[in-house]
């Protein structure tokens, strides 16, 4: 019922990383968020592994809408 009350993601997505620091230790946050600021998914890892952002990315394609656009940091590696 809660996911019925949630609204559509928008067409435009961005995809970014994030470095933070929880209980004092440092973590890389991937998040996806939609146009408007709604938060599509979030990944939260102790180390920079590109697979599991990709695995990431990809589930938060298949639980939503595909987006028209998709903006990134650019980052590579």
């Amino acid at each position: 019922m809660l996911k019925a009350a949630r609204r559509k993601p928008g067409s435009t997505w961005h995809l970014d990383e994030m470095f933070m620091t929880l209980r004092g230790e440092p973590y890389l946050s991937w998040r996806a968020v939609d146009e408007h600021g709604a938060g599509l998914d979030l990944l939260v890892q102790e180390r920079r592994d590109k697979a599991s952002a990709k695995r990431f990315f990809l589930r938060v394609l298949r639980s939503n809408p595909v987006p028209r656009k998709i903006v990134t940091d650019q980052l590579r590696g």
